[in-house]
């Protein structure tokens, strides 16, 4: 099966839209298949453009059976993405000695004897875990299709996608030093304690609660400090990002963490997380871009325009950046991505080459 390379994509208006191009790829390195930006006019201009039909999600046969079959093929892709990704990691036994993460556990382990020998390869771990939150979300994804709920619901799933990928995109960047992995690694996992620690005391949990939850945040600050002694682990305000500086590396939000998915060979993500946030967030403004209000007989009507290629779009760019995420496990620990192949073959088919 021949390799892919990544293009660079163009962003139209308020929309990144995907293309998985099959290319030649003499180095031979794996690379997964290229994200490229349509030219669809943009979200919130198309409400006007795109057949603007109101309707009262009475379901779509008997109005364009073309669409009904495209969502159909659309529910088994993302079926097959959650399956593919499986398959993959399901590969992961010991970590092979060819791998970077190897590689990287071994440079670590020579650094520093008292530091775990699997350091590294702990940071891949933990960028599996939340690849594999995001592949239930896929699935979330995939039963709002069968079900043909496609108005709204799909946007907090799809931003839940690229978060949980933005995550891992920032675990798994290429190119940075082990030491600095190992740093992301353990700042993620002690900011994931704090934010415990402080919902202990939230939800008013009784005083054995608190003190646990204090304990585990406790206990990853520890940990942190074993490795990186003297750095500063505080996190006073929860309304601002901790000012951590470990080994050169700081912990960046969820909004600049989904702009580092560039690094994965992604680019012209500005304003992604703010796009998705938009509509999944309650948004006057947004609903009257997706919704007609209409009077008739003294009551109020509320009809969601009939969007398809918004629709579709909204299953495209979770799953593409999803996809990325999958092959940068793949690179890193040396799996055979035959699975995450074949399905972007599916993917180019199901959209027709470009989206």
């Amino acid at each position: 099966m021949a390799r892919r390379e990544l293009a660079s994509p163009r962003a139209q208006g308020d929309v990144l839209t995907i293309s998985l191009r099959p290319r030649s790829n003499p180095s031979g390195d794996g690379r997964g298949p290229c994200l490229q930006a349509g030219t669809r006019p943009s979200l919130w201009a198309s409400a006007s453009r795109l057949r603007a039909v109101s309707w009262k999600g009475e379901g779509i046969a008997d109005r364009e059976p073309e669409l009904e079959n495209l969502l159909d093929q659309w529910a088994d892709l993302l079926a097959d993405l959650d399956q593919a990704w499986k398959e993959t990691k399901d590969q992961l036994g010991s970590v092979s000695e060819h791998s970077p993460a190897k590689r990287a556990d071994d440079a670590l382990a020579h650094a520093n004897p008292l530091w775990e020998q699997d350091e590294a390869s702990g940071a891949g771990l933990d960028a599996i875990q939340v690849i594999d939150a995001a592949s239930m979300h896929v699935k979330g994804l995939r039963s709002l299709v069968a079900d043909r709920t496609l108005e709204v619901a799909p946007w907090p799933l799809a931003r839940a996608v690229v978060e949980h990928v933005a995550h891992a995109a920032w675990l798994l960047e290429p190119g940075i030093t082990p030491k600095a992995r190992m740093a992301r690694r353990w700042m993620g996992r002690l900011a994931a304690a704090h934010r415990f620690r402080r919902l202990a005391g939230a939800r008013k949990k009784s005083k054995a609660e608190e003190k646990a939850a204090k304990r585990a945040r406790d206990a990853v600050r520890s940990e942190l400090l074993k490795r990186f002694p003297g750095t500063d682990t505080t996190w006073d305000n929860p309304a601002d990002m901790p000012l951590w500086n470990v080994a050169g590396e700081t912990y960046p939000s969820l909004s600049k963490q989904c702009l580092g998915i560039r690094k994965l060979g992604v680019t012209n993500l500005d304003g992604l997380y703010d796009l998705l946030s938009f509509v999944a967030h309650p948004n006057p403004m947004a609903l009257s871009l997706l919704v007609d209000r209409h009077e008739a007989n003294g009551r109020v009507e509320f009809r969601y325009r009939y969007q398809p290629e918004q629709w579709v779009r909204t299953l495209e760019l979770p799953s593409a950046l999803m996809y990325r995420a999958c092959q940068a496990v793949c690179s890193y620990f040396a799996l055979n991505d035959q699975y995450l192949e074949a399905w972007a073959d599916r993917f180019e088919s199901v959209s027709g080459g470009s989206a």
